[in-house]
C-alpha cells in the first residue's frame, strides 16, 4: 500500500511517455503481420506479346469490298480563288470644305486654365 502513491504519481508523469512508446511498436508491428496475411499473387508477366490475328481473318479484298475510306487530307488547291472586289461607291458632288470654327482666344484674353497641352506643360 505504500508503494501505490509514489507508482500513481510516476504514472501520470509519463503515461504520455508510455503511450507513445506502445503506439510506436503497435505502428512497427502492424505492417509485418498485414504482409504475412496478404494473399500471394499471381504469377503473370508483366508484358505479352501482342497475339497475331491475321490468320483468322482473311485477306482484304478476297471475298468482301474493301470498305471506302475518306481522304487523309484534301487536294492542293490549283489555283486561289480570286477574290471579288467590293463595288465602288458612286461618284458624289463635290462639296466645299469649311475650314474648322477658330477657338483660339484673343490674344489679350488669357487662356482657360482647364485647357493644358498635350505634354502637360502650360
Amino acid at each position: 500500500p505504500g508503494l501505490s502513491v509514489p507508482a500513481s504519481a510516476f504514472l501520470q508523469q509519463t503515461s504520455l511517455l508510455i503511450r507513445r512508446v506502445l503506439g510506436l511498436a503497435v505502428a512497427i508491428v502492424i505492417p509485418f503481420f498485414w504482409a504475412k496475411r496478404r494473399p500471394k499473387e499471381a504469377t503473370t508477366p508483366a508484358y505479352q506479346p501482342p497475339v497475331d490475328r491475321s490468320a483468322a481473318y482473311p485477306p482484304a479484298g478476297a471475298t468482301e469490298r474493301p470498305v471506302p475510306q475518306p481522304p487523309l487530307y484534301e487536294a492542293a488547291v490549283a489555283a486561289p480563288m480570286p477574290i471579288p472586289q467590293p463595288p465602288s461607291p458612286p461618284p458624289a458632288a463635290a462639296e466645299p470644305v469649311s475650314p474648322p470654327p477658330d477657338t483660339t482666344p484673343p490674344e489679350g484674353e488669357p487662356r482657360p486654365d482647364n485647357v493644358r497641352n498635350i505634354s502637360g506643360a502650360r
